[in-house]
């Protein structure tokens, strides 16, 4: 396996220098120290792929440091940062990345990303360089490749849980120079290509804006809307408008120190981008980033350098984006400078400033400064089209159909086009001809809005029609004095009082711009851009922005190590000693080490948990460190819970035979249950081979194990019976909702949603509902019932081995493992209901353990036997009790009712034990009195 790189891989990283090795040797040493010490690009990539291919899963902290080291030797030969040698072609190297990439890049990332684990690539919440500078390339071929790569992989369902691993190395690729470096290629670099390659790279460039652009919703669906600040629209929208202030500054300032760049430039990429920002990035037109944009775009056109960019920007936007961007430009009041005379000889931009906005699109009618705006800018551009966009206006103002099929906004906003329009137009020279145009075209529609059984329409043609009719005959003297005159005072609504005053405003309106107000430098407002953009963590810039004039990129830190952070808090010390206790009283002390309360502090530990079972297993080893050993123990019942159900059961198996015989080398804090508790998980992950190991250990000949740990064996099987037969449902409980929400909530519901409210709950209080309650069955299916025969009869079976089961024990201890025994069996017995082998189980103690054990001199063996009796009871059907077990049932019988008498030889002398006696005798009187009702 090869991949195509340059004569420059065959640099050796660390070790000797080769040529002064080659001095002190003969060449076939030489040759021998070359083979041994320089590593290559080629040989690098092979030894990563091949690794990650051998090691189908990461189980030891081991495999972790082979990953590392490999990776280390890799990511030595990768680009480095982004300079302006290789911007401009100085520095271009010998290697092909595009092809490395095509062949190789993309195969490591697929690899490395499938070992992606809770401890890997991350570890305490910070990534191991290695991996970081893997996926982090300050290059526009690694950058696509990653991130591509990384997309492809948030879909990939195998990968669900590690989700949320992805979209963090997803984050610190968007927070690097790679997007950047992407621009200044796809700027800098298509001159230089012949047309396939050109029409290849711009294919992959829609990808990558596709991708950049919708990643935000991918992300929000995969988490289900846990995402990061950063990945919020609206955070997220600076990233992508920053990277486009830098590609902007920069290109000016590498054109200000080299002419030949100007002509090399190519800019619809960034168009491209720009273009899906603009229509995905900004609801309602109210996009706080890109009215940032624009003010620095303000500020860059007192330049004519930016001042050009900035217009070749813009006429290579889509139509839907040139139409977002014009509103934006036209609402802001200086605005209307950034755009340009030559944007009339442009298809889409005319269309969209002439027709689309004017006569198409309706917006905020109130804000009258974006329409003041366009009026201005189309006046200062052609006066001709001015007049054209009036003739529109006026036809479409004056047609009876448009009046009756638009609403009274939308005629309201082509009103105040049509008196703005003439203003200006009248600040000129207007012909004759075109006068009396506009004359007629008005008088045709004033009737047509005074036939209108709406007042607003009939106020806004009259208003209209005294203003315009004034405008027209301003400037001619045998005019002047005639004027339309409508009886406008003896109007009844505020609404149209309002409106007259609004249109009237319109004939003295002037845009008043204060240069002064709020004025910011380009760095105050990137600096806006960067905070925004959740660029910037605990005072720390993650994407600095620095002008280029002073210096290309940000230099960060390439290499981070792992690291603790330890916070040393001071102690204040105090006469009053606070005791903790029940008595909760202050002891007056003058001792000058005055003790503290330590039952908050956090444990410092120089040393990690294990991550991994294999970790684990070796930690429970230890018989040298205290601390490997406290972490493991205390680790063991979490990974065993999270990890074993997708390892192998023998792992498992190994960390179970360590821990039944474990004994506390080192102190740990509750050491029994931390072992009992992690047996327990073993044993309920894979319950058949475990339970059988352990019955086969607890029936071991004598003196193999100790009586302690016979019982622990027998209490794990009993703990993980329960824990696999639970039936009882788990019922999520809703949260209570917090006082404070609920006053918000409250809060922001208007008073007629209250309203509505209260009416429904008073119908549904008083609303008779003729309908049965039905009777909900929760229903959990029973995990014990696939392995209670690796439970049962493994423990069963195995009695005859055993030196406790005899009724006449010559030691204690005897007496004390029947007596579990016998409680692990009846444990087993209750586990095993509703299960089809419940019978059998039930028929095998009867048989096998009753009979042989019900006349034990041993009193609490005795209550045990008539324990396991009335789980019998009530753990089989009756139906099955009554055809199969009759003959048994009646004997039971009649043993309880000897034990019941008062015969000193037949009764039982216990007074537990007979009373407890007496409640299995109702049981099974319970039953058999069922077949007597049925007989009868």
């Amino acid at each position: 396996m090869s991949f195509p790189v340059s004569e420059k891989q065959n640099e050796s990283i660390g070790g000797q220098n080769t040529n002064e090795a080659e001095s002190s040797k003969n060449p076939a040493e030489a040759n021998e120290t070359n083979k041994q010490y320089v590593i290559t690009l080629d040989s690098s990539t092979i030894d990563v792929i091949n690794l990650l291919t051998r090691i189908q899963k990461i189980n030891t902290q081991t495999d972790i440091e082979h990953i590392l080291f490999q990776l280390q030797h890799l990511v030595e030969f990768y680009p480095g940062p982004l300079t302006v040698q290789k911007v401009v072609g100085y520095d271009e190297g010998l290697i092909d990345w595009e092809l490395y990439v095509d062949r190789a890049y993309g195969q490591v990332l697929d690899l490395i990303i499938s070992k992606f684990d809770h401890s890997f690539p991350f570890n305490n919440g910070k990534i191991h360089n290695s991996v970081r500078r893997l996926f982090v390339v300050e290059n526009n071929w690694f950058f696509c490749e990653a991130l591509t790569v990384l997309v492809r992989n948030l879909k990939n369902k195998e990968l669900e849980d590690l989700s949320g691993i992805i979209v963090q190395v997803i984050e610190m690729l968007i927070k690097s120079d790679g997007l950047f470096s992407v621009l200044i290629y796809m700027t800098l670099q298509q001159k230089t290509l012949n047309d396939i390659q050109r029409e290849d790279m711009n294919s992959r460039w829609e990808n990558i804006v596709q991708i950049l652009i919708s990643l935000p919703n991918r992300i929000a669906n995969i988490l289900q809307g846990d995402v990061s600040n950063m990945f919020k629209m609206k955070n997220y929208c600076n990233v992508l408008i920053l990277n486009i202030v830098k590609i902007i500054e920069f290109i000016c300032d590498l054109c200000k120190k080299c002419d030949k760049f100007k002509n090399e430039l190519t800019l619809q990429p960034i168009s491209l981008l720009l273009s899906k920002i603009l229509l995905n990035y900004n609801e309602h037109l109210n996009s706080e980033c890109i009215k940032n944009f624009l003010e620095i775009a303000i500020v860059w056109h007192n330049n004519k350098l930016y001042a050009d960019i900035w217009i070749t920007l813009l006429e290579n936007l889509n139509r839907p984006a040139i139409e977002v961007m014009a509103i934006m430009i036209l609402q802001n009041p200086k605005g209307v400078n950034l755009l340009h005379q030559n944007f009339l000889n442009s298809h889409n931009w005319k269309y969209t400033l002439c027709t689309k906005i004017p006569l198409l699109s309706y917006y905020d009618h109130d804000n009258i400064t974006p329409i003041y705006n366009l009026v201005a800018f189309i006046n200062k551009s052609s006066e001709s089209e001015l007049y054209s966009l009036l003739l529109n206006l006026i036809t479409t103002w004056s047609d009876k159909s448009a009046i009756n099929h638009t609403s009274i906004e939308q005629h309201l906003y082509l009103t105040k086009y049509v008196i703005l329009i003439i203003k200006f137009l009248l600040s000129t020279e207007l012909l004759q001809v075109n006068r009396k145009k506009i004359q007629e075209r008005i008088y045709s529609g004033i009737p047509v809005h005074l036939e209108s059984p709406i007042e607003e329409i009939r106020v806004i043609g009259m208003v209209t029609g005294e203003i315009i009719v004034e405008f027209l005959n301003k400037d001619l003297k045998e005019q002047k004095d005639i004027k339309l005159k409508f009886d406008l005072e003896n109007l009844t609504t505020e609404r149209c009082q309002k409106l007259v005053r609004n249109l009237q405003g319109i004939k003295d309106f002037k845009l008043e711009i204060n240069d002064n107000a709020n004025k910011k430098t380009v760095e105050e407002i990137i600096s806006v851009l960067i905070e925004n953009g959740c660029l910037v963590h605990k005072d720390k810039v993650d994407m600095e922005y620095i002008p280029p004039e002073r210096k290309f990129r940000n230099r960060m830190q390439t290499k981070q190590q792992l690291e603790n952070e330890i916070v040393n808090e001071s102690i204040k010390t105090t006469n009053l000693i606070n005791i903790i206790d029940s008595t909760n009283f202050e002891l007056d002390s003058d001792d000058d080490l005055e003790p503290y309360d330590t039952s908050n502090d956090d444990k410092v530990t120089s040393k990690s948990p294990p991550a991994y079972l294999r970790d684990l297993r070796d930690g429970l080893l230890e018989t040298k460190d205290t601390e490997i050993f406290t972490l493991s123990l205390e680790n063991c019942e979490k990974l065993i819970v999270s990890q074993l159900p997708d390892d192998d059961a023998s792992m498992g198996l190994e960390i179970l035979e360590i821990l039944i015989s474990l004994t506390p080398t080192f102190y740990v804090e509750n050491f029994d249950s931390l072992v009992f508790q992690s047996c327990v998980a073993i044993t309920s992950i894979y319950p058949a081979v475990y339970a059988e190991y352990l019955c086969k250990q607890f029936h071991m000949d004598r003196g193999t194990y100790s009586i302690s740990h016979r019982l622990f064996m027998l209490d794990v099987l009993q703990e993980s019976a329960k824990i696999l037969s639970n039936i009882k449902p788990v019922q999520q409980s809703k949260p209570k909702p917090d006082n404070k929400s609920e006053k918000q909530l409250k809060a922001k519901k208007s008073n007629i949603e209250i309203a509505e409210e209260i009416i429904r709950k008073r119908l549904e209080n008083k609303t008779r509902y003729f309908v049965r309650h039905k009777h909900f069955v929760y229903e959990k299916v029973n995990k014990f019932a696939d392995v209670a025969p690796s439970f049962f009869y493994p423990l069963l079976h195995g009695f005859g081995k055993s030196h406790f089961m005899i009724l006449s024990p010559k030691f204690d201890s005897d007496n004390m493992l029947l007596i579990h025994y016998l409680n692990t069996l009846s444990i087993f017995m209750c586990s095993a209901q509703n299960c089809t082998i419940a019978p059998k189980m039930a028929k095998e103690l009867l048989l096998n353990v009753v009979w042989t054990q019900r006349h034990h001199r041993e009193v609490k063996v005795r209550m045990a036997i008539l324990n396991m009796i009335a789980c019998i009871v009530i753990n089989v059907p009756k139906t099955v009790l009554l055809s199969e077990f009759i003959d048994e049932l009646i004997e039971i019988r009649l043993w309880l009712a000897d034990l019941l008498s008062a015969n000193v030889q037949r009764g039982e002398p216990n007074l537990d034990c007979r009373t407890l006696a007496q409640h299995v005798l109702c049981l099974v009187e319970s039953v058999l009195k069922v077949d007597n009702d049925n007989f009868n």
